[in-house]
């Protein structure tokens, strides 16, 4: 928010169908918008390829998403796990911050994208 983001603290599950919510979903931390889009986030305290499961759902519903990790030593980790697992992901956009950046100014997403 403190960079002019509008920010969703409490966004709520992203359905792939309103109509059936016990069908496939995330439940991501918060949500932003960006250019129109709204942008599922996940504040990564845990720096694991365990999590990938949990991009993969973001990614298949909304086809993008946003992994703010602490410090940017946890980001290049992140980034590496990313990269090394992009083949399992569905298709799309992932942008990666860290907080350790945003506070200390000037910082812009690192967009990577899955190809599958």
């Amino acid at each position: 928010a403190a960079a002019g983001y509008a920010v969703e603290t409490e966004p709520g599950a992203v359905l792939t169908s309103e109509d059936e919510p016990w069908r496939a979903r995330a439940e991501p931390d918060l949500a932003f918008i960006l250019s129109g889009e709204v942008w599922p986030t996940e504040v990564q305290r845990e720096v694991s390829p365990r999590v990938v499961a949990k991009w993969a759902k973001s990614l298949e519903l909304c086809g993008r998403l946003a992994l703010v990790l602490y410090h940017e030593e946890a980001r290049r980790k992140q980034r590496m796990i990313l990269f090394e697992t992009r083949h399992k992901l569905p298709a799309g956009r992932v942008l990666l911050s860290s907080i350790e950046a945003m506070e200390a100014g000037g910082w812009d997403w690192e967009e990577l994208t899955t190809p599958r």
